[in-house]
């Protein structure tokens, strides 16, 4: 399929993008703003799409990611270039736009929907906050988060964590020694990795703050 009739296809199936491009600050700041990004297609019905070209990002978290978006969009490297050359209907069509969001995201409700109209949005800069979403009582969203999905705050970022990165056992594997240094358990490291990532042992997740 040409460029033209891959955008065609976009449109008739209303497929809309959200973009998470890299802040300019730590590593802690940019998992978490990956994640609330992450959050908001979710809830929207997006397809989320980041650079995953940044060293913060391991390759054992690269390697676990639950779709390869190469794959599904080869041309967003290339997206502004090829925009200019489609027709004017289309151009017209694939509506883009920026989004910085400030610190009154921590007490003001969001509808995205209303908020993001455009086709394609790329979210910048601080994105966090998103907790406000399902604490707040005239939030749009805390019914589907509370009700449906069962979440609170305290599971929803592991959740989200969960659902986007399932860590592999033959990735983590090729990660640790045959045999720990510290083998008190009578376990190797091998062993108490398989026993962790079986479907018989629920995920447990630690947050760790990193510092502001």
């Amino acid at each position: 399929m040409t460029f033209e009739e891959q955008f065609q296809r976009i449109i008739q199936l209303n497929v809309r993008f959200l973009i998470y491009e890299k802040s300019l600050t730590g590593i802690a700041d940019r998992i978490i703003h990956l994640i609330t990004t992450y959050f908001i297609a979710v809830l929207t019905n997006r397809l989320f799409i980041f650079d995953q070209n940044w060293p913060e990002l391991l390759d054992v978290m690269q390697s676990s990611l639950n779709y390869q978006p190469e794959f599904v969009i080869p041309w967003f490297s290339q997206m502004d270039l090829i925009i200019e050359n489609l027709s004017l209907n289309l151009q017209e069509e694939l509506t883009i736009e920026d989004y910085w969001f400030s610190l009154d995201r921590y007490n003001i409700d969001y509808d995205y929907e209303k908020h993001c109209r455009e086709r394609i949005v790329v979210f910048k800069s601080h994105t966090g906050g998103v907790t406000h979403m399902i604490t707040s009582n005239s939030s749009i969203y805390r019914k589907f988060l509370t009700i449906d999905l069962e979440m609170n705050p305290e599971n929803m970022f592991g959740c989200l964590y969960h659902s986007l990165f399932t860590y592999r056992f033959p990735e983590l594997i090729r990660r640790v020694p045959l045999i720990s240094s510290n083998n008190q358990l009578g376990h190797s490291s091998q062993q108490i990795l398989q026993t962790l990532l079986s479907s018989r042992s629920f995920p447990i997740g630690i947050q760790i703050r990193a510092g502001d």
